[in-house]
């Protein structure tokens, strides 16, 4: 949850006790489920559907009740087998942190 209001989508790949794994789904450039997306969202506009962690998570209708969820399990919320193509993969400097803003840990994949 961001600042006790907005819920995130984080996915985490590893479960070690000291190992770190998790990423913050940012974004989405939605292909299908727009007219949904844009009721959840109260707007109009496809650029703002889901162009940032909390938009996204509204536009899904994410919410508490999918925390720990198994996303390798088909159910409300998975993540799907990827592109039939190998998108680009572009890693720029972290975004809204100050610390360690010299690291390339902000990956887009560049449809």
């Amino acid at each position: 949850m961001i600042y006790g209001v907005h819920y995130c989508v984080n996915a985490v790949a590893r479960s070690g006790k000291y190992e770190a794994g998790g990423v913050l789904v940012r974004a989405l450039k939605p292909e299908t489920g727009l007219d949904i997306m844009k009721r959840n969202r109260q707007t109009k506009n496809f650029k703002n559907l889901a162009n940032g962690p909390a938009k996204l998570t509204q536009a899904l209708m994410i919410t508490q009740k999918q925390y720990a969820t198994d996303l390798t399990k088909a159910g409300d919320l998975f993540i799907a087998e990827g592109l039939a193509h190998q998108p680009k993969i572009q890693a720029g400097p972290r975004i809204g942190i100050s610390k360690a803003r010299d690291k390339m840990w902000n990956f887009k994949i560049d449809l």
